[in-house]
């Protein structure tokens, strides 16, 4: 079993309604195995996994490394859901 930290950042901590969550998961979870339970956990969240990895919708980041859809998961990893910065 593989259990994770997420936390979330605004807006996500708002639409989630807390700060962080521990999960747990099988042996080979995706980051986007992720967001697709947290879509279905969070209503509010849903359509955050299909922009996974355009830098528009999320960021999801381990140990300050951003990373994409098919990263696997690891027992004891911290999580961060990020909004994109955007800038000028």
């Amino acid at each position: 079993m593989v259990n994770v930290r997420v936390r979330f950042f605004p807006p996500y901590q708002d639409l989630a309604g807390k700060t962080q969550e521990i999960l747990t998961f099988g042996e080979g979870t995706t980051v986007k195995d992720l967001l697709i339970n947290l879509e279905v956990a969070y209503p509010d969240l849903r359509g955050m996994s299909a922009g996974l990895g355009d830098g528009h919708t999320v960021w999801v980041s381990r140990s300050g490394r951003t990373l994409g859809p098919a990263d696997i998961l690891h027992d004891g990893d911290e999580i961060v859901l990020l909004a994109p910065v955007m800038g000028g």
